[in-house]
């Protein structure tokens, strides 16, 4: 992202997951929660293992029928880890951020733009990005 704000980063708090979701997650990534530490290490295998196990899909959102997307952390970790499906940025991030709270790490959420440059200062981004700080 090319605007964004690190000083101005704000922790998410509030939703968590079930420890048994939070554990088909992990099944779902290769990965066991007693290996992983809130720790660039364990965030770099996470990321990798994300990355290799969880695709981009935005195809429900082009396909002629109606679809809304259940947009809150359970519904759209259970998406990934028991229906082995992803989805578009929303879903990703939102199922993502909470299985890095649940492991300890400090998230936030930000906006971001995919379109005209440069994006219009009053309108919110079509995009969402995550970000751990230290």
């Amino acid at each position: 992202m090319r605007v964004g704000s690190l000083p101005g980063m704000v922790t998410l708090s509030g939703a968590t997951l079930p420890e048994i979701l939070v554990r088909e997650y992990l099944d779902h990534l290769g990965l066991v929660a007693a290996d992983l530490r809130p720790d660039l290490e364990s965030l770099v295998r996470l990321q990798e293992a994300h990355i290799d196990r969880v695709a981009y899909e935005n195809l429900d959102i082009h396909l002629p029928r109606p679809f809304r997307a259940q947009l809150d952390a359970v519904s759209s970790a259970s998406r990934v880890s028991k229906q082995h499906r992803a989805g578009y940025c929303f879903i990703l991030v939102n199922a993502y951020s909470a299985l890095l709270r649940c492991l300890g790490f400090s998230v936030s959420l930000h906006s971001g733009s995919c379109g005209p440059d440069p994006t219009d200062p009053n309108r919110w981004g079509n995009h969402v990005a995550i970000a751990q700080k230290k």
